[in-house]
């Protein structure tokens, strides 16, 4: 998470883009542009509104050109929906690999890891929250995995029924209790020269 939102997170809980532009009231074009168009790499947005915390929403590197090769079902040729889809979730990772990972990929950004007690996390959850074998936001490599309706499936169903791993979990909208299962948090700071 950026260190910027933890007031946020204090206060609201883990929220998803899509609950963020609710909270900060983003003007209509505004929205559409975070949570449908691509951010890129490295355009971290700054949300404020009276009498909230300034917040910072993360980069998202998801070009057109890239989704269209691995998108799938009603997905297929829609980068925007998909884009609108992933900005509608919370996300969890089930493996701290991949959180390692992600904080490489925004060196130049403060970042606060959070370790949540998850069976504590998910018990209000159990019923929407859903896991993905994959990255769903990275789509790089030569050959993506797709994506598509398939790619979410209901925790109920773990282990997951194509019996691949689970690498995120992810609840709709928000997970607004949150901080009462956080066990840990700490800083990771940008690496000299980022």
């Amino acid at each position: 998470m950026p260190a910027a939102s933890w007031d946020s997170f204090q206060k609201h809980g883990l929220l998803s883009a899509r609950a963020l532009c609710d909270l900060y009231a983003v003007p209509a074009a505004e929205r559409v542009a975070l949570l449908e168009e691509d951010r890129g790499k490295g355009n971290f947005a700054v949300l404020a509104a009276p009498g909230l915390p300034a917040i910072t929403l993360r980069d998202q590197l998801l070009p057109d050109h890239v989704l269209r090769r691995c998108l799938t079902g009603s997905y297929e040729g829609q980068p925007r929906a998909w884009r609108a889809l992933l900005n509608g979730y919370t996300f969890l990772w089930a493996d701290p690999r991949r959180v390692q990972r992600l904080h490489a990929a925004s060196l130049a950004q403060p970042q606060i890891l959070l370790e949540f007690d998850t069976a504590r996390l998910l018990a209000a959850w159990a019923n929407a929250a859903m896991t993905t074998p994959l990255n769903s936001g990275a789509p790089f490599g030569g050959n993506p995995a797709v994506r598509g309706e398939g790619t979410f499936q209901p925790l109920a169903a773990y282990p997951r029924p194509d019996g691949k791993p689970v690498v995120e979990v992810v609840v709709p909208y928000a997970i607004p209790d949150a901080s009462a299962a956080l066990m840990a948090s700490r800083p990771i700071v940008p690496a000299q020269g980022s």
